[in-house]
């Protein structure tokens, strides 16, 4: 998992905060969910103005795409969240991640909010419970 710029995960059933920071979005981290994990959360933040995003690949087959949920920090109360905007793919094409981040699916996309002024966001999936995730990178 990676996020630009900034950005911590949470996990459920005990909602606690897995990474607490994540800042280097050119290398990916690894690391183990609890296997009765539910949904994730991730929170991010942007930085100088610019789009913010998130790439993940977990092992249970979930990547990050426009089946996620994402809101601005102040308006997560909105239910039900908006699904996840697609900013780019994992192919160094778009101009601000102009590399592929290794070890992360081609599959996964960079998302964000569809508002790029958007600077504080959260981005969450359902895992429904699918025993043995762990997040690979």
């Amino acid at each position: 998992m990676v996020v630009d710029h900034k950005g911590s995960l949470t996990a459920d059933p005990d909602a606690c905060i897995l990474v607490s920071q994540f800042s280097n979005w050119k290398n990916a981290e690894n690391f183990n969910l609890p296997s009765d994990t539910l949904y994730v959360t991730i929170k991010a933040g942007s930085k100088n103005n610019a789009i913010g995003g998130i790439l993940a690949e977990f092992s249970n087959g979930f990547v990050t795409d426009s089946s996620w949920q994402c809101a601005e920090i102040s308006s997560t109360t909105e239910n039900p969240w908006p699904a996840a905007y697609v900013v780019a793919a994992n192919d160094g094409s778009h101009s601000q991640w102009n590399r592929v981040v290794a070890n992360i699916s081609p599959d996964a996309k960079w998302i964000w909010t569809s508002n790029s002024e958007d600077s504080e966001v959260w981005c969450r999936q359902s895992f429904g419970g699918l025993k043995g995730c762990s997040l690979a990178c």
